[in-house]
């Protein structure tokens, strides 16, 4: 039986599986290494009773190990090569009214550790030195969180915010044409034991900013890969954002 970390009943279930059954059992707990849930007592049992442990980079797996994890091997995550074949993002542009100016992107699940209070706080320092940049912010936001971006988007002016695009419902059709439209893409998580969001950057030529100190620094070489900033450091990350909107070659 494979199991994913992603309800802990079905988790449970597994567990106990393993235990009567006797069956083989390995274990992917997709860690938010930052998250209290991570070292909650319990994932030992699980860790115990698997053959096999599946890290999704080395940096989860050292996690793993000290939380007494045995058996883990660090099996990187994976896109299709075809993902973004046939994007357009003039296509995008033309549907959504973006702007002509350069694009600084969030792609995800607008959620507490994604680093979103850091990119909105950084954009008026952005703004100071590149006035002709826009913020978008496209995925849905948790009802929780709803009120936590309108308060820093709160903090702008108003000709600041005619530069934030907001968008929650897109397709996947969608996705890939938005990509095609951004020059920069950013998500600072401190949480994801991966990160999707980079592969499909690349994928889509597009520049990374990710957060040291976290999984990403398994998979992001900084200034080779991508960028590192430090986590919720909005003034690492405007400079991070600078430097990339003042150098085409280098994005």
């Amino acid at each position: 039986v494979m199991v994913n970390y992603n309800y802990a009943f079905t988790t449970f279930l597994a567990y106990w599986a393993k235990r009567l059954l006797n069956l083989r059992m390995v274990f992917m707990p997709i860690t938010h290494t930052s998250s209290d849930w991570a070292r909650n007592p319990f994932l030992k049992k699980i860790y115990s009773v698997s053959n096999r442990v599946i890290a999704c980079t080395d940096f989860e797996k050292r996690f793993l190990e000290a939380q007494g994890a045995s058996r883990v091997v660090a099996l990187p995550l994976g896109v299709p090569a075809d993902l973004f074949q046939g994007l357009d993002g003039r296509r995008a542009k033309t549907k959504y009214q973006l702007p002509d100016g350069e694009i600084i992107a969030f792609f995800g699940r607008k959620v507490h550790k994604k680093g979103l209070e850091a990119l909105i706080d950084a954009m008026p320092l952005v703004w100071k030195e590149h006035p002709n940049a826009y913020l978008l912010l496209a995925g849905q936001a948790a009802t929780y969180f709803a009120p936590v971006i309108k308060q820093h988007v709160n903090l702008y002016s108003w000709t600041e915010r005619t530069r934030l695009i907001d968008i929650d419902d897109f397709s996947e059709e969608e996705k890939k044409d938005f990509y095609g439209a951004v020059d920069i893409v950013v998500m600072t998580s401190n949480n994801d034991c991966f990160g999707l969001v980079y592969l499909e950057s690349w994928l889509a030529g597009k520049p990374v900013i990710a957060c040291k100190n976290t999984p990403q620094e398994s998979i992001i070489r900084d200034g080779i890969d991508g960028l590192l900033v430090e986590y919720n450091n909005k003034h690492d990350l405007a400079q991070a954002i600078l430097k990339l909107l003042k150098d085409k070659n280098l994005r």
